[in-house]
């Protein structure tokens, strides 16, 4: 579909990959990189462990493994599990600075909201 003028132009998607051909089928793709653009702000598009996925024990669960009360709300980096609310990812970004899935570093707690339509 092609914009009728430079207003129709609101979001592009950007995908990055690696085609790799072997002598036989099937092929291989690796994605790189996915990128956003939404009215102007740019998002990094990247997986996320722990909220909706099959990679931990209850991928139901909405509840911050360390509390048990509130909602998971955070993702750490660099392993990217979703597993804390808010309140416990600082405190254990304060102290220990250890996953509790993984115990891998974290470097970073990046905060999110689920919103659902």
């Amino acid at each position: 579909m092609q914009a009728e003028n430079s207003s129709d132009f609101r979001q592009l998607y950007y995908l990055q990959f690696h085609f790799q051909r072997h002598a036989h089928p099937p092929w291989s793709l690796q994605v790189l990189k996915q990128k956003i653009l939404h009215h102007g702000s740019l998002f990094d598009l990247t997986e996320a462990y722990g909220l909706n996925s099959s990679r931990t024990d209850d991928s139901t669960s909405q509840e911050c493994v360390i509390c048990l009360c509130n909602n998971k709300e955070t993702i750490a980096k660099p392993c990217k599990h979703v597993s804390m609310c808010s309140g416990c990812a600082q405190v254990v970004f304060n102290s220990e600075k250890k996953c509790p899935v993984c115990r891998q570093t974290i470097s970073e707690i990046i905060p999110f909201q689920v919103v659902t339509v």
